[in-house]
This record gives structure tokens, C-alpha cells and sequence, in this order.
């Protein structure tokens, strides 16, 4: 037997099996087909596929007023009949005995180091509770090109007393969002606004960065319950396309019972021209048709 597989079986059965979903022991350990040369080498263990997927036409920008009707809300209901948007969320942060209070508004995100020096954490607030999120696999080739900055995708509910019913189908439409954020260090955000690359300290893994909401994607077919991203990274091959860059393939299960895949676009290729990166967060609002 190939020795690389008997290190595989090995490390695997040093795991205690109680019972539970094994998907989450498996992950990132399978063998994928699409695996090619020195298993050593994770380009080779995790190759890039469905290049040739392209953003579909069907998809607009929203205004701000338009777009928030997507985005969480409270369950307020102001005197023109409308739902009020999220409170703030206030929290004590920082080491027991001298914490410091901050509230935290949606969409907003800020770093623990603030607060506990030397850490690399970060908090962000998506407006609501959260039921489906994932983070955005990269190839190592396309990571340096991305200011080694990463992706997540949250799915968070319309409202923080909204309560799903497993098994009954919501009518569409039913306004909710799918956020992405971005993690990723101060340099390769200030590279992105001002077209020179930064200072990555030569690592593959930021320090304590930032993290921002880069895009916002709106739907109508109600709060997500499950988002994964493809297991194998997935963007757009390097020859151009006629249409935005593509993310990744991200594919989602929805409280109108639907399963969708949604090719993603790179928030940076569909950033307006004057956009300043260098800002601490900005939001697109896309609606996807179809």
C-alpha cells in the first residue's frame, strides 16, 4: 500500500468515532479525484476546477435604500409600517478585570487586538443569528494575488425573533441576503485601493488585519440554512471572461425549500472605479434572478 495513504489511515483512526456527522472528520482529509502528481503538495491535493463556470448575466446593483429592505431586521415596526433596522449590539471585550465596553453595529466588524494585545481575532455582526456559513477555499497560486486575503460567506436570519419551520415551505419572496466578508491583512487592503502590492511580511496567513463586509448578496427565497462553498477551489480560469471574475461556487438550501448554486463574483472586479479600498467597510448590494 502507497505510504501516503497508510500516514492517512493512521492519523484517521488516532480519532475517537462517537457518533455524529463524519463529514467534519473527513473534510480536507479525502482523497479527491480530481488530485493530480505529489500528494506533498497541496496544489496538487486541492486543485482548482469548474474554471470555466462564469457569472451569469441577471444580476444588477441596488441602491442602499433598496438593498437594506434585504438585510436583517428588528422587530420593531416604525410608524410608516416599516421594520426598523437592527440595535447595536452592545458587549464587554477584553481581559476579566479591565474589559471595555463596545457596541457593534451591523455590518461592522473590529479586532480583538484592540482589546487583548497580540490576538488575531475579530468580531463581526451580521445583523441577526447566523444558520449557514463557510469559509471560501483559495488555491495557494491565487492567494498572494488576493493580498492573502480570505473569504467568508454568513447567512444570517431576517430577524433575531425569526423562528424557521423545519419541513414547511416559506412563499416566495421572501427578502433575505448572503453576506461576504473578507479577512485579510492592513497591507493587502491598502495594496487593492492603491494598485501596488503591499508588505505581506512574506507569510501566507495575516496578522491581526482587517475584516470587512465586501458584498452583499440579495434573494428572495428566504434565510439560507446551510451554505458550503465548493470543497475545491473554483474561480475563474486565468484566460478573461466577458463578465466580473469569478469567487468560487457557493451552494446553499433555503426556507422556500429550494437548493441553489450561486457562481460568486470577486468583489474586487466588480468594485466601482473610485472605490477606496482602504476604507473600513463597504457593502454591494446584488440581486440575483432567475
Amino acid at each position: 500500500m502507497n505510504a501516503t495513504i497508510i500516514d492517512r489511515l493512521n492519523k484517521a483512526w488516532g480519532y475517537n468515532v462517537g457518533p455524529g456527522p463524519m463529514w467534519e472528520l473527513v473534510e480536507d482529509r479525502g482523497w479527491f479525484k480530481e488530485a493530480q502528481g505529489l500528494m506533498e503538495s497541496e496544489r496538487n491535493r486541492r486543485p482548482r476546477v469548474h474554471e470555466n463556470v462564469s457569472v451569469l448575466n441577471g444580476w444588477t446593483f441596488l441602491d442602499a435604500e433598496e438593498g437594506s429592505t434585504y438585510l436583517p431586521t428588528d422587530d420593531i415596526i416604525t410608524e410608516e409600517g416599516n421594520f426598523r433596522p437592527p440595535p447595536p449590539i452592545p458587549c464587554y471585550f477584553g481581559p476579566f478585570g479591565s474589559q471595555t465596553a463596545r457596541t457593534t453595529e451591523m455590518l461592522s466588524a473590529f479586532k480583538m487586538a484592540d482589546f487583548i494585545p497580540n490576538s488575531s481575532a475579530h468580531v463581526f455582526n451580521a445583523g441577526a443569528p447566523v444558520w449557514g456559513i463557510d469559509w471560501c477555499p483559495l488555491h495557494p497560486d491565487t492567494r498572494k494575488e488576493n493580498g492573502y486575503r480570505y473569504y467568508l460567506a454568513v447567512g444570517p436570519l431576517p430577524s433575531p425573533s425569526h423562528s424557521p419551520e423545519i419541513g414547511i415551505r416559506v412563499q416566495r419572496p421572501s427578502k433575505a441576503c448572503i453576506q461576504i466578508w473578507s479577512f485579510g491583512s492592513d497591507a493587502g487592503y491598502e495594496s487593492a485601493s492603491t494598485g501596488r502590492e503591499g508588505n505581506t511580511h512574506g507569510a501566507s496567513e495575516p496578522n491581526s488585519g482587517r475584516m470587512r463586509c465586501d458584498l452583499v448578496i440579495c434573494i428572495d427565497c428566504g434565510p439560507a440554512y446551510e451554505l458550503k462553498w465548493c470543497p475545491l477551489p473554483s474561480p475563474s480560469a486565468q484566460t478573461a471572461f466577458a463578465g466580473p471574475k469569478k469567487l468560487g461556487l457557493l451552494a446553499g438550501t433555503f426556507e422556500d425549500g429550494s437548493f441553489a448554486i450561486f457562481a460568486i463574483p470577486d468583489p474586487k472586479d466588480i468594485a466601482p472605479p473610485n472605490h477606496d479600498y482602504s476604507e473600513p467597510h463597504h457593502s454591494f448590494l446584488i440581486q440575483f434572478y432567475g
